[in-house]
């Protein structure tokens, strides 16, 4: 998920992450994609 190669608990925080995202969502239109939310949320 943050492209570091290890799956860990990091990568586990984001798709929970993703998941109350999606779960909260009240906004007009659809939430972003998994990928999208990645890139708006992965510190680069």
């Amino acid at each position: 998920m943050n492209s570091d190669g290890f799956i860990d608990s990091v990568d586990a925080t984001l798709i929970i992450s993703y998941y109350a995202y999606v779960s909260a969502y009240e906004g007009d239109g659809e939430p972003d994609s998994f990928p999208e939310y990645l890139e708006k949320n992965l510190e680069k």
